[in-house]
């Protein structure tokens, strides 16, 4: 059984991409590069900003 997403879930997620809320100018730039609106860039995103941090957790954390 799949858990619905919560809105405090979201906004943990969106806060990752929130450029105000970084010291590093580097992933501030490569965050403002991408289109949210393509896929593939999305795609981009997620793969280098929350993938490894998603892969720490544990299996039943994940869920």
């Amino acid at each position: 059984m799949k858990n619905k997403p919560s809105m405090s879930i979201i906004r943990g997620l969106l806060f990752t991409y929130d450029i105000e809320n970084t010291d590093d100018i580097e992933r501030e730039k490569f965050i403002a590069s991408k289109n949210i609106n393509n896929e593939k860039e999305l795609t981009e995103l997620f793969d280098k900003l929350t993938k490894p941090d998603f892969q720490n957790y544990t299996r039943a954390e994940q869920e």
